[in-house]
């Protein structure tokens, strides 16, 4: 039998007609919504006789990476060296392998310049020989997100220095922002100019801010002793009109230069 020729469209799905499984990977989509670390993909700093040392190339472990509703398996095999001297600079895994710039590198796809949807994977920032301070994202769960680095104290210039520009997923926009916790652990402890008024200060803002919020102090006293860990008592919250969250570390150090350290910093966002 032969079938009359279609020539009119076909009509438009309606949505009671379309897949569950559209819905579903909708649902997934917002549970996930963003790009950051599952687990494992933590960037360090190198060491040399159980303290920070001069270099520019940080240590990385394998681990998952969400990137919507995929999560992907990265096993870097070869780290290179940061730029000297750059604040800020982000960190990128892709098809080209790891490298540093300020936006992802674009891919020639036939005759058009396409964006690479390379992994973001933190920022770093360095002075000439060394790296001061690494920031990952990080997804926790359902609408839980956060932050996770390590700051080379010693090294570290006096006054507010920048860690990481979290970003708020479009999916998220219309919810505020919640910091429920914040924590600095010492997981190296500084060797000698840690007095107790050379403190260590974890904050926040709003990206487009100029009053940053205190989240935790840890005194010099605390950043010489292994294991010390200093918890958050505030947890501020932003309208849904921000966009993302500026944190920052302010080390003191106020009576003498602290020598070798190494601090851990977390914090928890939640989008309410």
């Amino acid at each position: 039998m032969v079938l009359n020729k279609q020539y009119a469209n076909f009509p438009p799905i309606q949505l009671p007609d379309k897949s569950w499984s559209l819905e579903l990977r909708s649902v997934v989509s917002l549970l996930n919504a963003g790009h950051g670390i599952r687990d494992g993909l933590q960037m360090g700093i190198p060491l040399a006789s159980g303290q920070p040392t001069v270099g520019l190339t940080p240590n990385l472990s394998n681990g998952h990476y969400v990137a919507g509703d995929l999560v992907l398996k990265v096993n870097p095999s070869a780290i290179s060296a940061a730029p000297a001297s750059v604040s800020n600079r982000k960190m990128w895994f892709g098809l080209n392998g790891f490298y540093y710039a300020e936006t992802p590198e674009q891919l020639m796809l036939g005759e058009i310049l396409r964006p690479s949807h390379d992994l973001f994977l933190g920022e770093i920032s360095t002075n000439a020989t060394a790296i001061l301070t690494i920031a990952q994202p990080v997804i926790y769960g359902a609408c839980r997100f956060g932050v996770r680095g390590v700051i080379n104290v010693s090294e570290l210039p006096t006054g507010d220095v920048p860690l990481i520009v979290w970003k708020k997923p479009d999916l998220l926009n219309g919810l505020n922002l919640r910091v429920t916790s914040a924590l600095l652990t010492t997981k190296i402890a500084a060797s000698a100019g840690n007095a107790a008024s050379d403190n260590g200060v974890l904050k926040v803002d709003k990206i487009d801010g100029s009053s940053p919020t205190t989240l935790v102090t840890q005194t010099g006293t605390s950043i010489g002793a292994v294991g010390t860990s200093t918890a958050s008592t505030v947890s501020p919250v932003y309208s849904d009109a921000v966009s993302g969250l500026v944190f920052s570390y302010n080390q003191t150090d106020a009576d003498a230069n602290l020598t070798g350290g190494l601090v851990e910093f977390k914090a928890v966002i939640e989008a309410i």
